[in-house]
């Protein structure tokens, strides 16, 4: 894999896979990067698992989820992850804030889970822009 590409972001405490794209203005803040992953401009994560992807989105692949209204793989623009594990290949669209802040131990929505307080987004799932959980 190429090696990963950070521009201008703030990352404490955070490992990083191979061939990640993370934007500038990311802040990361404990939290495991895994292969492939994409993050967006401004976005926020702490304490967060982000399992990777099988495969890099080419710039073809990305215009065609944009004309199906469809997010690309990894973590859109604005988006704020707190406390929360994804797995592979999700699709997180842009200002989306994910971080359980009513406390909930246990719920469950569309392409996500509460279990224990931590929100869990399932292998391939599709979170929409501007969805809060």
């Amino acid at each position: 894999l190429p090696a990963s590409t950070v521009r201008a972001s703030q990352l404490r405490q955070a490992l990083i896979s191979d061939g990640c794209w993370i934007e500038t203005g990311a802040r990361l803040e404990r939290c495991v990067i895994g292969q492939r992953m994409r993050i967006g401009r401004d976005v926020a994560l702490r304490e967060a698992v982000l399992c990777g992807a099988n495969r890099i989105e080419t710039a073809a692949d990305r215009r065609a989820n944009r004309e199906g209204g469809r997010p690309d793989i990894g973590v859109g623009d604005g988006s704020v992850i707190v406390r929360a594990v994804l797995d592979k290949d999700c699709r997180v669209g842009r200002n989306v804030r994910i971080e359980n802040s009513q406390g909930l131990t246990t719920a469950e929505g569309p392409g996500w889970v509460i279990r224990e307080g931590l929100v869990v987004v399932p292998k391939n799932a599709e979170i929409p822009d501007g969805t809060v959980i």
